[in-house]
């Protein structure tokens, strides 16, 4: 197979999972279900006055229920296309003596290489905290540090960890160290940061 049919393929995978998930995040699913909905009520208030139900009228019920039908697809199609993906990368893997589950956590550690030092976070708390007059609460003082450190961040930095970026949960983590090391208070923990005098 050619590099450029790979290529193709590839990206054919990476459109549909972007299709995929734009139907899903759309406001479109929500305007379906409310026509859907009026069609309906009109279905059962024609059935109720005993009158014969309009053939385009149950054509655009079936239709309609067909495309959440489809959209409710979506989750699960994706989950089939990520089973199917570990499979073929798997066996790439096997036929060029790799392993990607190594290789995966090598991608990752070298992404953490690629973040901003802790010890330019250190300063930067130590400075943002003595300009808070020695205490801030915590999403204060990481504003603070983003302000400070704007331009500074890699992408790798801006990337999300959990429900914060990743710059934020390092700072969290040498705020940690700063507390083992007697730099600021044990309650710092919580959500107020407070430097030792």
């Amino acid at each position: 197979m050619k590099s450029e049919t790979v290529n193709q393929n590839l990206n054919a995978i990476r459109d549909y999972i972007s299709g995929i998930n734009g139907l899903k995040e759309s406001s479109e699913v929500q305007l379906i279900r409310s026509q859907l909905h009026v069609i309906e009520k009109s279905i059962r208030q024609f059935e109720k006055e005993g009158i014969q139900v309009p053939e385009g009228l149950r054509s655009d019920e079936i239709s309609l229920k067909s495309k959440i039908k489809e959209i409710g697809k979506g989750p699960n199609e994706i989950s089939l296309l990520y089973e199917a993906l570990l499979d073929i990368v798997s066996q790439t893997g096997s036929m060029i003596n790799k392993n990607p589950v190594k290789d995966l956590r090598n991608r990752s550690k070298e992404k953490k290489k690629n973040t901003i030092r802790g010890d330019i976070l250190r300063s930067t708390i130590i400075a943002v905290l003595t300009e808070m007059e020695k205490t801030g609460r915590e999403h204060e003082v990481l504003k603070s540090i983003e302000e400070k450190l704007h331009g500074q961040f890699s992408p790798a930095d801006l990337e999300p960890s959990g429900r914060r970026k990743r710059w934020e949960s390092n700072a969290r983590s040498e705020r940690n160290r700063m507390i083992k090391e007697g730099l600021l208070t044990p309650d710092s923990r919580r959500k107020k940061w407070t430097l030792i005098k």
